[in-house]
């Protein structure tokens, strides 16, 4: 087909015009979502905190949306995505866990001569059944009678240490662990409170292991009722260097049962009296003496028990969908052991993480990560970066399985109910006093498929009825419903 001069040239003008409208009509889009957003976000009790969003197109990469996109804020628990990639990246999908027992010598006629050595690499879904099924391999292999002691190594991570910047007033519980290549249970113990039937009586309490290693101090009554009407004012609080709790308060009569979860000071320990007590429960004879410290390198002595987590894929789902604190700080540590088995495990965990952002195309030297779980307050990633991160991430299934769906499960389940996003999002949850967040992926209306990050930051908590998570996704949506 030919054109004349006259012909091509209005040809030309028209499709010019024409992408101006189109233009135009994008620009007058994306100038509404802001007012709107902004309109919402401004007549809200959460107008004078710091936000943080970026939303893209996942599949053209268009940027949809953004405010504040390359300013740094704390992440809180989003901080686990940065901590599942590092994971994915430096494991296989079929990585696991391996808790050993070794021993000096082989037994022989039911006795076993010498010390046991219960050997954590950091497995975070250890439980009291896990020690149990190892005790009963011992069993098997004919012991009968131990004459040395159990010994709990932790040594492959650092020492049980503490949660980067955690604060003082969450060491009691279950969500700021002590960490220990050695981990059972979550490191924490459950703790039920039931009012007694009289009046003035201390109430009943119980743990969900009974050993000597904790101790409850009960000071705390039951009474006829509160003057505020409220069931209870209990406090609980645990000691910083034991396993001493302390109840006081009161609570009323006929109320509900108070169901708490108390971390535990040296889970280790914890680790190794459970594990003698599967072993007694067996009929196997033990002492409960501790080991002298140092330990002795356990390489040269012989693995007669293990047992094996589950695969990598469970585990991030564990830390992503139920933001489990424990599980994002071991798993931080395992990848500093794999890339320098001698090295500060968590530093090493860091500076592979910030290796393979920088591999990604992301600036890890713009980005501050001090812990795997985001419990540190000194943390500071951008949505921008997020965003990257989710982009680079989109194809890989573990990943993506990990995290909560909305409406369905996890951290998200009661989130977003009976609206277009029930089910269509995928992202992971953040919060601390005064820090909301939420990343991940999304389906809009039309079914137009995006990436997104949102962090609200210093925000007032004086507005008990519409908490900040709930605003969070009530901004989303009104994003998401623009396309």
């Amino acid at each position: 087909m030919h054109f004349k001069p006259r012909r091509l040239c209005l040809f030309a003008l028209c499709l010019f015009i024409a992408i101006l409208f189109f233009c135009s009509l994008l620009l007058a889009a994306n100038h509404t979502i802001e007012k709107s957003v902004a309109e919402l976000i401004d007549s809200s009790p959460f107008a004078t905190a710091q936000w943080g969003i970026y939303i893209i197109d996942q599949k053209t990469r268009e940027s949809l949306y953004e405010m504040n996109s390359h300013k740094r804020f704390i992440p809180a628990s989003v901080t686990k995505i940065f901590t599942a990639a590092a994971a994915i990246n430096a494991f296989n999908p079929d990585f696991r866990f391996r808790t050993s027992v070794y021993v000096d010598n082989d037994p022989e006629d039911g006795l076993l001569e010498g010390n046991v050595y219960l050997f954590g690499r950091g497995d975070p879904l250890l439980t009291t059944d896990s020690l149990c099924t190892l005790a009963k391999q011992l069993y098997e292999k004919g012991v009968r009678c131990i004459t040395g002691k159990v010994v709990a190594d932790d040594s492959a991570f650092l020492r049980t240490q503490l949660p980067c910047h955690a604060e003082w007033e969450d060491l009691t519980w279950y969500y700021t662990p002590e960490i220990s290549a050695l981990s059972l249970d979550g490191n924490a113990l459950s703790l039920t409170i039931e009012p007694s039937q009289n009046e003035n009586e201390p109430p009943y309490l119980s743990l969900s292991q009974q050993i000597s290693y904790c101790y409850i101090k009960n000071s705390a009554k039951t009474v006829k009722e509160l003057p505020s009407k409220s069931p209870h004012n209990l406090i609980i609080e645990r000691g910083f260097n034991n396993n001493e709790i302390l109840i006081s308060g009161e609570i009323a009569i006929g109320s509900a049962a108070v169901h708490e979860k108390i971390a535990l000071h040296l889970p280790a320990e914890y680790a190794r009296l459970i594990f003698i007590k599967q072993l007694k429960s067996l009929g196997i004879a033990v002492s409960e003496e501790s080991y002298p410290k140092p330990m002795p390198e356990i390489s040269y002595y012989k693995e007669i028990a293990f047992i094996e987590s589950p695969t990598l894929d469970i585990i991030l789902q564990k830390m992503n969908k139920d933001s489990d604190n424990l599980t994002a700080e071991l798993l931080i540590r395992a990848v500093g052991k794999s890339k320098n088995p001698n090295g500060n495990t968590l530093q090493e965990g860091r500076n592979a993480l910030k290796q393979f952002l920088n591999q990604l195309s992301i600036d890890a030297s713009s980005l501050v990560l001090h812990d795997g779980s985001g419990l540190s307050r000194h943390n500071g990633v951008s949505p921008f970066q997020t965003v990257c991160l989710l982009q680079n991430m989109q194809d890989n299934d573990v990943f993506v399985g990990s995290l909560p769906i909305a409406g369905v499960d996890g951290c998200l389940k009661n989130r977003f109910k009976e609206t277009f996003a029930e089910g269509k999002v995928k992202a992971k949850t953040g919060g601390m006093s005064n820090i909301a967040s939420l990343a991940g992926y999304a389906s809009t209306p039309t079914g137009r498929k995006v990436i997104f990050a949102i962090y609200v930051n210093n925000y007032l908590e004086w507005d008990k009825d519409l908490p900040a998570h709930q605003f969070l996704d009530k901004v989303l949506l009104r994003i998401l419903s623009a396309y």
